[in-house]
């Protein structure tokens, strides 16, 4: 009886952390597309990545759109063309646009990353530059489907679910439940024991003798504050629509 209870409330533990993520998979109306209008993949490449961006944005319930351009067109800017190409395409409203240029606005080849929804936060700036960092070489030697394709992955390594603060909460109280019955069991178990005040009972006389002593340090204690970092790059669209993003010419 005993073990059916503890296994039950192991359980209802894993229950509670297990699933709000879960339910955060969505099976929602995800959209995905590449649509590379500067013809720099072939077929194959183009259909790869579009079955990677489709399985990401199905499993994470979000729109994964992957724009490449030979130029912006009629924007000045890779961030005014990325954001008006997702809000005026019908995708939102979580989702993540990375926009490929071969001339941008500073005459350079570039890479643009938009957000939108939920996607403003779990998929922010730094983690944005961290990613672009790690494709680099590759845009740079024109490698551009290896390099979007590791970009897909970075999207989803970053845009996961998460457990809210209050499920964390409950698996605490559930778990501390846990605690209080199993060591209430083995307490029950120890009726023979008594506490000791000394060690005496337990040193033979004459054992021990004590020829020098001395203090040695063993521990020290470091604190560190945090550089400050901007993350705050949210904007708004021509649309209305809040935007996170980040740029890159190379």
């Amino acid at each position: 009886m005993k073990r059916m209870i503890i296994l039950t409330l192991s359980l209802l533990l894993l229950a509670c952390v297990f699933a709000p993520a879960a339910f955060a998979n969505g099976t929602g109306t995800a959209v995905s597309i590449v649509d590379d209008g500067a013809e720099v993949l072939s077929e194959n490449e183009l259909q790869s990545l579009s079955d990677k961006a489709s399985s990401i944005a199905e499993q994470l319930d979000i729109d994964v759109v992957f724009v490449i351009t030979s130029d912006l067109g009629s924007y000045n800017t890779k961030m005014a063309y990325a954001d008006d190409y997702f809000d005026y395409n019908g995708y939102g409203p979580d989702g993540v646009l990375v926009l490929l240029t071969m001339l941008d606005e500073n005459g350079k080849r570039g890479l643009y990353t938009s957000t939108a929804g939920s996607c403003i936060s779990k998929f922010n700036e730094d983690e944005q530059d961290a990613v672009f960092d790690d494709v680099y070489d590759e845009l740079s030697s024109g490698s551009y489907y290896a390099a979007l394709m590791d970009y897909a992955d970075g999207i989803a390594y970053h845009v996961s679910p998460h457990v809210p603060f209050s499920s964390l909460l409950i698996a605490l109280a559930v778990g501390f439940v846990i605690a209080l019955v199993v060591t209430g069991m083995l307490k029950k178990k120890l009726t023979t024991v008594e506490m000791q005040h000394g060690a005496k009972n337990y040193v033979r006389a004459g054992s021990m003798e004590v020829t020098a002593s001395r203090d040695t340090f063993l521990y020290s204690t470091m604190t560190r504050t945090e550089k400050p970092r901007d993350n705050d790059r949210t904007h708004t669209g021509s649309s209305g629509t809040s935007h996170g993003g980040s740029g890159h010419s190379f």
